[in-house]
């Protein structure tokens, strides 16, 4: 079955490119699509096919105008790459017993991340997420490396805010406890008997906002609801209610006005 999926697959997405001069080709969210499918695939060429698709990618971002054009057509592109980092990071290549082949896949994706940037693109939280999960996945456990390439990835996304839940919870089960002190709780604030992260951390995290600000995040992975964000979303119901009560009060004026004309 999954064979077959990647045979249609494969048909479908070759029928793109041969329509290139018609259709444009595959775009970047077909790219993704492709190589997720070859991320849930058994084939032992999964690692190969998805790099490939990956370079094919890089080659279509700088050369066609339309991947670069727009904000939402740049972060196409960033999926790209996170999701060739989720292949490295899938189970087949980290049941590798091979070690050099696991810190080869491991190498491939952090490299893939500096491609990104080099081509001006932004990796995000699913970026860092996806990295985490393969150092956890392709690292030997309780080793050095391990250790310094956790903490890398993850400073790096502290410092472009893009600290989510996710990464957080992802990063606390990979890391060790020393590291996770660190690099989490020594660096923790207290906001109403919780400890969270640095507002700096998640500043580019999308969702979980009251105004515009985004919540905090408790150093356990949870985005915390406080007395402050309590406090905002109960002005936010006061003006609504009084907008409701002055458009009311705007109405009935008006028909009472309107009565006393035909009248």
């Amino acid at each position: 079955k999954n064979h077959k999926t990647i045979n249609r697959a494969l048909v479908l997405f070759e029928t793109l490119k041969k329509e290139a001069p018609s259709t444009g080709g595959p775009n970047a969210q077909s790219y993704r699509e492709m190589i997720n499918i070859w991320r849930n695939s058994r084939s032992p060429a999964k690692f190969s096919r998805a790099l490939e698709l990956l370079r094919e990618a890089r080659e279509n971002y700088v050369s066609d105008e339309t991947w670069r054009a727009t904000h939402s057509s740049r972060e196409s592109a960033v999926d790209v790459f996170t999701a060739f980092i989720q292949v490295c990071g899938s189970p087949s290549l980290s049941d590798m017993k091979d070690l050099r082949e696991r810190t080869k896949a491991m190498t491939t994706a952090l490299h893939s991340l500096e491609e990104a940037r080099k081509l001006g693109l932004t990796p995000n939280c699913d970026t860092f997420t996806a990295l985490v999960e393969a150092s956890d996945l392709l690292l030997p456990a309780n080793g050095q490396e391990r250790e310094n390439v956790l903490e890398t990835i993850f400073c790096r996304a502290c410092d472009e805010g893009y600290v989510n839940q996710s990464l957080l919870e992802r990063f606390r089960s990979a890391a060790s406890t020393y590291l996770y002190a660190k690099l989490v709780v020594s660096k923790s604030l207290s906001m109403e008997d919780i400890k969270i992260v640095p507002e700096s951390w998640t500043r580019n995290v999308q969702g979980y906002k009251e105004g515009k600000k985004v919540m905090p995040l408790s150093i356990h992975g949870n985005f915390t609801f406080t007395k402050a964000a309590a406090e905002y979303r109960m002005r936010k119901l006061r003006r609504r209610t009084n907008q409701r009560l002055l458009q009311g009060g705007r109405l009935k004026r008006s028909e009472e006005h309107t009565s006393e004309l035909q009248s």
